[in-house]
């Protein structure tokens, strides 16, 4: 189960399922400074948190920033989270550079109950079925019927699938699939 933690984990931070807005009221003041030391009045504007900006931060998550790689929530001891090195071991990086369920007063109340279905959901029907992606995001097959391995061992897929960015992210295939009793 610690490893599909992970992988559920991993998939929150490269896939956020939905961002979020705040917003200042006039007249309170908000101000932020921006890394190269400008100041900027907030007040009364939206802000919108980007997920899929933060969850990819190359300072926190190194040079695989933008790679599925869960071992990097398994812990540092592990081996397989020494093979992909990130900026920060797991227990090191922030709070705020997870949030797919967002931080604070406004947190998703739901998140611990969303982790626990998704575990226990994917324990059983990933033992009872075979899941095969068609289309987009296809893995690619080898003359001996065998999959393709690209870059650090990770299967290689014909060609890359991507979410389409409305209130919520969604595949934009729909994330077919070819389903088979194990």
């Amino acid at each position: 189960m610690k490893y599909i933690a992970a992988v559920i984990k991993e998939t929150l931070r490269l896939h956020p399922p939905a961002a979020t807005a705040r917003t200042s009221a006039p007249g309170t003041g908000l101000t932020v400074r921006t890394p190269d030391g400008q100041e900027h009045c907030l007040d009364g504007v939206i802000i919108y948190n980007c997920e899929s900006l933060i969850h990819r931060d190359p300072d926190v998550y190194g040079d695989s920033a933008n790679t599925f790689v869960p071992e990097r929530w398994i812990g540092e001891d592990d081996e397989l989270s020494k093979k992909y090195s990130t900026t920060l071991p797991p227990n090191q990086i922030p709070n705020s550079a997870w949030r797919p369920f967002e931080r604070g007063p406004r947190s998703c109340i739901g998140q611990e109950f969303a982790n626990i279905e998704l575990r226990v959901i994917i324990a059983v029907v990933a033992r009872r079925y075979d899941f095969v992606k068609v289309g987009l995001g296809e893995i690619e097959i080898d003359e001996t019927n065998l999959p393709v391995t690209a870059n650090g061992g990770r299967l290689k897929v014909k060609p890359e699938l991507y979410n389409t960015r409305q209130v919520t992210a969604k595949p934009v295939d729909g994330m077919r699939m070819k389903v088979k009793i194990a």
